[in-house]
C-alpha cells in the first residue's frame, strides 16, 4: 500500500493495530481477497482492512472486541482470540475510532480513523548514545480497566517493566514489593481519591519517586496541583510518543554492559 497521505499517530501502535486487523482477514478469507486501503474522512485518514470472508453478523460484531472471544466456527482456531481487543485497547489508548462494517456471506472491513496531518520532514537520525533509556520499573494506577490495560500494553511493549494497580492498596502494595522508578498516576481513583492523594500517601512511607499525573479533567487546578506536588502531567487521551519522551527523561539512564 502507497499513499501520499500523512497522519498524526504513534506509528508502531498503528502498525500492531493494523497487524492485528490484517491477521483476522487472512485467517478467516479462504477464497477472494485482502484488501489494505485508505480512505479520506474530513480531517481524517480511514485505514482499513477489507477481506472476502464469512462476514460477522450484526449481533456478534456488539461482542468481537472483547478479550477471548471467538466467534461460530472460528471458536477453535489458533490463538487465544485477543487480537481484536487488543487493537481495540490500542486505539482507544490514541483516541482514534474503529470502523466495523460487515455482510454475513460477503466479507468485512476493519478500519482505524486517524487524524490528517501536514507532511513534515524526515527527522535527522538520532544519534548513538551509551544509555538504554527503554529500561526501568513503573508502576501505572488507574480505577479504569480498559485504560490500565492499554497502558500496560503499551509501556511494556516499550521495554519497561511494568505492575498496575486499581486503587490505592494495590498501589502502596506494588510500590513496596516492586519498588518502581517511576510512578503513572491517574487523577481521579476509587471512592473519591485522587492520584495526589495516593502520592501524598507513598510518601508519608517515605517512598519517594518520580510521578506522571494523568487526567482526562482539563481543570487549571489539576495541573496546579500536579505542579505543586513536584509531577509531570498528561492530558488523556495520552499521546503515546509524548508519554514515551516524558518517561525517558524521568528515568534513571542504565549503561550498556554496565
Amino acid at each position: 500500500m502507497k499513499t501520499g497521505l500523512w497522519v498524526e499517530t504513534d506509528p508502531q501502535l498503528l502498525r500492531r493495530i493494523l497487524q492485528n486487523f490484517l491477521s483476522n482477514a487472512v485467517r478467516y478469507t479462504r477464497k477472494g481477497r485482502v484488501l489494505i486501503g485508505c480512505r479520506r474522512r474530513s480531517n481524517q485518514v480511514m485505514i482499513g482492512i477489507w477481506d472476502t470472508g464469512p462476514g460477522i453478523t450484526t449481533d456478534d460484531q456488539a461482542v468481537i472486541f472483547e478479550e477471548f472471544r471467538r466467534l461460530g466456527d472460528r471458536q477453535h482456531a489458533p490463538g487465544l482470540g485477543l487480537g481484536l481487543a487488543i487493537a481495540e485497547r490500542m486505539a482507544r489508548l490514541l483516541g482514534h475510532d474503529i470502523e466495523l462494517a460487515s455482510q454475513p456471506g460477503r466479507g468485512t472491513v476493519f478500519g482505524v480513523h486517524v487524524p490528517r496531518a501536514e507532511p513534515a520532514q524526515p527527522a535527522p537520525e538520532p544519534r548513538a548514545e551509551s544509555a538504554e533509556p527503554n529500561s526501568g520499573r513503573v508502576l501505572i494506577v488507574d480505577n479504569e480497566a480498559a485504560m490500565l490495560g492499554s497502558l500496560d500494553t503499551l509501556v511494556s511493549g516499550w521495554g519497561f517493566e511494568v505492575r498496575v494497580a486499581s486503587n490505592v492498596e494495590q498501589a502502596l502494595a506494588a510500590a513496596e514489593r516492586f519498588e518502581p522508578e517511576l510512578l503513572v498516576v491517574d487523577f481521579h481513583l476509587d471512592e473519591g481519591c485522587t492520584g495526589l492523594e495516593l502520592l501524598d500517601a507513598l510518601r508519608e512511607v517515605r517512598f519517594r519517586r518520580p510521578a506522571i499525573l494523568i487526567s482526562a479533567d482539563h481543570a487549571a487546578e489539576v495541573r496546579q496541583g500536579a505542579r505543586r506536588a513536584g509531577c509531570e502531567f498528561l492530558h488523556k487521551p495520552i499521546r503515546p510518543l509524548a508519554l514515551r519522551s516524558l518517561m525517558t527523561r524521568m528515568l534513571p539512564r542504565r549503561r550498556r554492559g554496565g
